[in-house]
This record gives C-alpha cells, sequence and structure tokens, in this order.
C-alpha cells in the first residue's frame, strides 16, 4: 500500500531503456507505479514487476501522478512532452541514480534522467526530459538543452553545448569547447573535434557530416 503524500511516478516507455530508468528510480527510492507505452500488445502486461496500464491517454483519466519519459529517441520526447503540456500533465523531478555523480553547482531540469556511473561536473545545466546514460561525463560547463539524448559510455569536455534534439552515440568523445548543432546524431564512437551544424548525421574519427536532413524529419 503507498502512503498517502508519497510521489506516484509512471514511466512513458516499457522497453529495454525504460527498464533502466526504473532501475535508477527504484535506487534512488522513488515510486513508480506503473509504465505506459505505444505499443498495445504491451498493456495489462508486467514488466520488472510494473504494470504496463496503457498509453499515453491513460494519464487523461489519472490526476494523481506524475510522469517522466523513459525512451531515449529525442523526436519521441519532445512529442511526449507536447502531449503533457497540452494536457496540463505534470512532469517528476529528475531520476538520478545514486551511484552518479551531480555537482552541487549543476542544474537537472524536471523530466531528466542520468544513469548510474554518470558523472556531472560544476555549471553544468541539463534541460527538461533529457536521458544520460550509463558512465557518461559532462565536463564543467556543459549545457545539454531539452529532448537530448546520450548512449552508455559518452564522454564529453568542457564548455561543450548540446543542441535541442541531439542524440550521441555509444562511445562518443566531444573534445571541449565544441557546439553539436540541435536535432544532429553523432554516431557510435565517433571522435567530434570541431562544432558540428544542425540536422545533420556525423560520424567517424574525426566526425564528418555524412547526411543532412530537414527539420522534423
Amino acid at each position: 500500500m503507498i502512503e498517502e503524500g508519497v510521489e506516484r511516478i509512471v514511466l512513458f516507455g516499457a522497453a529495454g531503456h525504460g527498464r533502466d530508468v526504473l532501475d535508477a528510480a527504484r535506487a534512488q527510492g522513488r515510486c513508480v507505479v506503473g509504465f505506459l507505452d505505444d505499443n498495445a500488445k504491451l498493456h495489462g502486461t508486467i514488466v520488472n514487476g510494473i504494470p504496463v496500464v496503457g498509453g499515453l491517454e491513460w494519464l487523461l483519466e489519472h490526476q494523481d501522478v506524475q510522469v517522466i519519459p523513459a525512451v531515449d529517441s529525442p523526436a519521441v520526447k519532445k512529442q511526449f512532452a507536447q502531449f503533457l503540456v497540452k494536457n496540463r500533465v505534470p512532469v517528476a523531478s529528475p531520476i538520478i541514480h545514486p551511484n552518479a555523480y551531480v555537482s552541487r553547482d549543476a542544474e537537472v531540469g524536471n523530466g531528466t534522467v542520468i544513469l548510474m556511473g554518470s558523472s556531472i561536473q560544476p555549471q553544468v545545466t541539463i534541460g527538461q526530459h533529457v536521458s544520460i546514460s550509463t558512465l557518461n561525463t559532462l565536463g564543467h560547463d556543459v549545457i545539454a538543452h531539452d529532448f537530448v539524448s546520450t548512449h552508455p559510455g559518452v564522454q564529453i569536455g568542457g564548455e561543450v553545448t548540446l543542441g535541442v534534439g541531439s542524440f550521441i552515440g555509444m562511445g562518443a568523445t566531444l573534445l571541449p569547447r565544441i557546439t553539436i548543432g540541435e536535432w544532429t546524431p553523432v554516431g557510435a564512437g565517433a571522435v567530434v573535434r570541431g562544432d558540428l551544424p544542425a540536422y545533420c548525421t556525423a560520424v567517424g574519427v574525426p566526425a564528418r557530416v555524412i547526411k543532412r536532413h530537414e527539420p522534423g524529419t
């Protein structure tokens, strides 16, 4: 039985990343009461002991919960946030694994998740609905704007700016004082030595742009 006044959280996304977020929430002592997922085949199932209660529309009839994204797709997180704003659904405060280090002089927005073993240094600013995966380092004065996602093992030097919706692949390294443009994915294992424009895909060592795409694609 859940005590009256205890924060009740539902996680949007019941796949692998959702299970990672659930693990961090449990380690932090948070009360997760359910998953939401767009896959109707999952509705009514149990994932790691937590029921998948429905899709986003479930929130319209349940006003006693807060919600946080447990997906790593920046585009899906943006759509999710728009739904929450439109329907005035409250966003949960950040889920931060207790084995992550977050400087007292860093700022972390609501709806953000920081997984086990990551290190967030002084004067880092992290926006809303950001996903920082396991064993990441964000050096001093990094700015990660809304909807950013990183994969495991990402190393980000000081004074780097991650544009809205940018996506950093597993094991990528971003050297200090560069900017990643908004909605730009960086491939796994890439080494980024200079600024990358918005709406492109960059891969390799050193990273180079291999594809450009229009806003919204």
